[in-house]
């Protein structure tokens, strides 16, 4: 049985990411079957690849594939972002640098991904110290 605590998974990919990337592969820990934490390799060395191996979408807020990893990749060249989770509808990304102004970002983050807040910590302020917290996000979209 290979699966792991959400912890646990993510905890392994962030140990585990610059050894397998400098090899030429990416590690990411994803939702299996059964809701169980997973880690998954696949070969390349832009964590953007990850998200199109998994088609994540935003389906029901109307994003497509594109449409995400064009939101991360903007993201990524101005703070710079490692992907840690990925699945059909939901990204854990880790920042290189954290956003010098939250305000603005948890506001795009807010309108980008409303169910981060809705369904989620409930209200931009609780979304500003998460990401801080964590020096990261949790993005889905429901």
């Amino acid at each position: 049985h290979s699966s792991t605590s959400e912890e646990k998974a993510s905890s392994i990919v962030k140990k585990l990411k610059e050894k397998f990337r400098e090899k030429g592969y990416l590690i990411f820990a994803f939702t299996g079957e059964n809701d169980s934490k997973s880690i998954g390799v696949i070969k390349g060395t832009n964590d953007l690849d990850i998200m199109r191996y998994r088609r994540t979408n935003g389906i029901n807020h109307d994003y497509e594939n594109d449409d995400i990893v064009a939101k991360i990749s903007e993201w990524n060249d101005k703070f710079g972002l490692t992907v840690i989770g990925c699945g059909r509808d939901w990204l854990e990304l880790e920042f290189k640098n954290l956003p010098s102004d939250l305000d603005a970002f948890a506001d795009e983050v807010y309108e980008f991904c409303p169910d981060s807040v809705d369904q989620g910590v409930g209200e931009v302020e609780n979304l500003k110290l998460m990401i801080k917290e964590m020096n990261g996000i949790w993005l889905w979209w429901d």
